[in-house]
């Protein structure tokens, strides 16, 4: 193979202009680690996608860094990485307050007698990211100081579907009431709040021309209450969460913004030696999901309780906890690598809603116990590595009963699926994401043509979730032992 790797390029803006101080990083995604390789600082226009790899087990490693000269070229040459990582160069440039950024997959080229593998890439476009700006007002006036919180889509490893991250971003509004913020994302969350006012939340679909949230503040409801037990003796130090349900948004998304339930919480109080405690931040007429853990010697299910604010106390108590235990079988013989198994349990809407998440070391038990859960209807999955994911059938918890003990067994090896995501007419869709629709920390960004990998699906039938932003997003059905697709079509929203 080659010893060494020489990449050579032009950075140009959408207009084909040469693009002077582009920032350049070329790096390799492996399935194990590289000797001497370096992680280095991730940078915006990589961001996102280096997290979804190294939350699935994959490898990152910066091979060099460069930037463009006046007339936007570039030369960058480095150890050559082995042929079986995946190769890509990402781009990052400023015009202003504008950033702009690029990435490419490329294909490590046979080396010459003196062991140098030439890689030319001709033109890297940047395309520059549209302005997202935030104007904040209370009773037809802006504020200033408001605290805007930005969140942004991933997936942790084990989750059925996107999660928002903790906070990426904390903005304050000026004396107009203005904040502005620049993202790779396609789609954020966000919380705004202020003293004195309830918190209001949203989400937002990012377009290509900018986007502009619109947020109506209005004053907050002090919210008492009390806390107890089933024996009716108040509980202390007890903490107590509000997360916001439906409506609460100005944004005019308020569907898209229940996908991002748990960054919706507006307040938080602990409970005094009487049991009580006051939230702050609520709305009046706002429904609101309250929740605490009960103390840790107390056998007790974790409190959910909807209540709607009107300014009335509120008396919450903690009732039995039921539990549900996984034991895993591994195929005798084979080294077990990292494994974890999501708890979901199905909701009144007829969707599995994802509950907790256990991650097991290599070396750990194969047990896991979930406790203090509320009755219901439950199934557990297990994503291993080197493995297809298994899922168990829904188990019902009822009463005081015990569950019957669960064992999940791996044995089939993981699934690809390779495809391409297009507009109608053929155009490639370039940042559409495709999941697995079921159980999957699985899902898959496309690329500048339009095409895209999920690994380590189960072997069955699937159905896929397909979508862009400005698309209608579609579900896909896929046979078993599919491993290319045919194109998938997207129609456009407008």
């Amino acid at each position: 193979g080659a010893a060494r790797l020489r990449v050579e390029g032009r950075v140009i803006d959408p207009r084909g202009t040469p693009l002077a101080g582009a920032q350049l990083t070329l790096w390799v995604v492996s399935a194990a680690p590289l000797p001497g390789g370096v992680r280095g600082e991730v940078g915006l226009e990589r961001e996102a996608e280096v997290r979804a790899e190294e939350e699935v087990g994959r490898h990152v490693f910066d091979l060099g860094r460069t930037t463009s000269d006046e007339q936007g070229d570039f030369a960058l040459e480095v150890p050559a990485p082995p042929a079986e990582a995946r190769l890509r160069i990402s781009a990052r440039a400023s015009r202003g307050s504008a950033v702009g950024t690029a990435r490419r997959d490329l294909a490590l080229p046979p080396a010459d007698p003196d062991g140098l593998a030439l890689l030319p890439l001709g033109d890297l476009r940047v395309g520059f990211l549209p302005p997202l700006e935030f104007h904040v007002r209370a009773q037809d006036a802006p504020v200033e100081g408001a605290e805007v919180t930005i969140y942004r889509e991933a997936t942790p490893v084990g989750w059925s579907a996107p999660h928002p991250e903790p906070v990426r971003s904390v903005e304050r509004s000026d004396a107009q009431g203005f904040a502005g913020h620049v993202t790779t994302a396609r789609r954020i969350a966000f919380s705004v709040r202020k003293a004195g006012h309830a918190v209001d939340h949203g989400a937002a679909l990012l377009t290509p021309r900018g986007t502009k949230i619109q947020v109506e503040l209005e004053p907050e409801v002090p919210t008492r209450g009390v806390l107890r037990d089933p024996a009716g003796r108040a509980l202390s130090g007890v903490e107590i969460e509000a997360y916001e349900l439906g409506g609460g948004s100005q944004s005019g998304l308020r569907a898209l913004s229940q996908t991002f339930r748990w960054v919706r919480r507006s307040a938080r109080a602990t409970t005094g030696i009487d049991g009580r405690f006051e939230l702050s931040g609520l709305g009046r007429a706002r429904r609101y999901l309250l929740r605490a853990e009960p103390p840790p010697e107390e056998p007790l299910r974790i409190l959910e309780e909807e209540v709607l604010i009107e300014g009335q106390e509120l008396k919450l108590s903690f009732q039995r906890g039921l539990s549900v235990q996984v034991s895993l079988a591994f195929p005798a013989g084979r080294e077990r690598g990292p494994a974890s198994l999501v708890l979901q349990r199905h909701t009144p809407s007829a969707a599995w809603e994802d509950l907790a998440l256990s991650q097991l070391a290599p070396a750990a038990e194969p047990e896991v116990t979930f406790d203090r859960l509320p009755p219901g209807r439950y199934r557990v999955a297990l994503h291993a590595a080197g493995y297809a994911p298994v899922v168990s059938e829904p188990l019902q918890l009822a009463g005081d009963e015990a569950a019957s003990p669960l064992l999940l067994s791996p044995s089939d090896p993981p699934r690809a699926l390779s495809g391409r995501v297009v507009a109608k007419g053929g155009q490639p869709l370039a940042g559409a994401v495709v999941q697995w629709s079921d159980f999957g920390t699985l899902h898959a960004e496309t690329d500048a043509e339009g095409r895209f990998r999920l690994e380590g699906l189960p072997t069955g039938e699937l159905v896929l979730a397909v979508g862009g932003a400005g698309y209608q997003s579609r579900a896909l059905e896929v046979p078993a032992g599919v491993e290319e697709l045919p194109d998938v079509e997207l129609g456009s929203l407008r």
